[in-house]
């Protein structure tokens, strides 16, 4: 990994805690983002002071001919896109959308986070497990948020909302292994998945 992907990754950390503090700000949350920030400080002074490498001045003009190139092919796309949208009929539209309305896609993303959603009728109250939603520590939703939901804070909640709504620990598995597809194997699944073990109906 290169010095420039190091700062990278620590920017995507420094992120990721950042929306964990708006949601749930702490004392334990700040003290973590300032020792992250004094860490992430040093690599970028250390980065700075760094020599630059030498430079390859026929690679900078290969690198600026194939930046014109893109630009280019990009604007003659977007020109093109907006031709075929203005071409389109309106009727062309309107069964477009009725199709679209009758019919699901196969690839939807979100059909297995429907498959486990509690039916929308006024008799059925989920009854959440409120245990598990405070089972995760601060450090637990940084390094789950980042090591399996890709940074993303909003998806991790939402798994783990899914999860709290369900009956039992089995079913927990059957998603996350099977919708998830996560793996058995990797250690932070393995943590995960003890959290959830200790605070779900087995």
């Amino acid at each position: 990994m290169t010095e420039t992907d190091r700062l990278i990754r620590m920017n995507v950390e420094l992120e990721g805690l950042l929306k964990v503090l708006r949601d749930r700000d702490s004392l334990e949350a700040r003290s973590l983002l300032s020792e992250k920030i004094k860490e992430y400080t040093s690599a970028i002074e250390a980065y700075l002071a760094a020599p630059l490498p030498q430079k390859d001045e026929k690679a900078e003009e290969a690198i600026v001919a194939g930046s014109s190139a893109i630009e280019e092919t990009q604007s003659t796309e977007v020109k093109t896109q907006e031709a075929q949208e203005t071409e389109v009929e309106p009727e062309a539209e309107a069964a477009e959308e009725a199709v679209a309305h009758e019919t699901e896609p196969d690839h939807d993303i979100y059909a297995a986070h429907r498959r486990y959603m509690p039916p929308e009728t006024p008799a059925h109250t989920p009854k959440t497990n409120s245990k598990l939603l405070k089972a995760f520590t601060l450090n637990d939703r940084f390094r789950f948020c980042r090591e399996l939901f890709g940074g993303d804070d909003a998806d991790f909640t939402e798994t783990l909302k899914l999860i709290a709504d369900m009956d039992s620990y089995d079913e927990a598995c059957d998603y996350l292994y099977n919708d998830m597809m996560w793996d058995r194997t990797d250690p932070n699944v393995e943590a995960f998945m003890a959290i959830v073990a200790d605070n779900i109906p087995q």
